[in-house]
């Protein structure tokens, strides 16, 4: 998945981020991005690979 892709994914549901896209939640709660990452358990498993695409392209930048 592509950085430009990432960011256009929809999250779904209706928590605080549903309706968001990923670069939504990489701009307004970048630490959430982990969490999505790691500890998202629903359905679209396009959400937590996104915001894995997202951290790894935000990587080098922090290094």
């Amino acid at each position: 998945m592509t950085y430009e892709q990432a960011t256009q994914v929809v999250i779904t549901g209706n928590g605080k981020f549903g309706g968001k896209t990923m670069g939504q939640v990489a701009v307004e709660s970048p630490k959430n991005l982990e969490w999505f990452a790691q500890s998202y358990s629903g359905k679209n498993h396009l959400i937590p690979a996104a915001a894995r695409a997202l951290l790894n392209a935000a990587m080098p930048m922090a290094g």
